[in-house]
């Protein structure tokens, strides 16, 4: 059963590491000239948690793999994005695991923003990061496409709720 869940789940590891690596990113006090969400986003504003995590094949098949991410990346589980309504994006939480300062820098500020199913977000760098996203209540789902020119083939999917 693991050898078939691995591949995927290490496919997964490096994509949610390139998540996070967006927001280490952060330099604190530089500011963005990105404007500030609009009323249409605010589904998104709020703290979230990172709770599941599938991956999506060629045919569209999707195998949840949360217990091998968590298992992998335990201090997922501590780290919150925190999505503000002024367009602010924060990340705390991961200094209560120690790992957690090779994933996320908890000390910065960040942009984010929306346009129909896409989230971007960009770091104080200028360097921009895009994902669909869907907010059904309280759950907001990131489909990271494996190659961004086919958003249907290949994906990760990052589920968080709402903490």
């Amino acid at each position: 059963m693991f050898q078939s869940i691995r591949p995927q789940a290490t496919r997964l590891t490096a994509l949610v590491t390139l998540f996070v690596f967006s927001l280490a990113s952060y330099q604190c006090g530089k500011k963005s000239d990105d404007p500030a969400p609009s009323g249409s986003n605010s589904a998104v504003v709020g703290t979230w948690k990172f709770t599941g995590f599938a991956a999506r094949d060629a045919k569209g098949v999707v195998e949840d793999v949360t217990s091998a991410t968590f298992a992998l990346l335990p201090c997922f589980s501590a780290i919150r994005l925190i999505f503000n309504a002024d367009g602010n994006l924060t990340a705390g939480g991961g200094q209560a695991c120690a790992a957690a300062g090779e994933f996320v820098d908890t000390s910065g500020i960040s942009k984010w923003s929306t346009n129909g199913t896409k989230l971007t977000i960009t770091d104080p760098d200028g360097t921009k990061n895009e994902f669909q996203y869907e907010v059904s209540g309280s759950t907001l789902k990131l489909i990271v496409p494996d190659d961004p020119a086919k958003p249907t083939a290949e994906a990760s999917i990052l589920t968080l709720t709402k903490a």
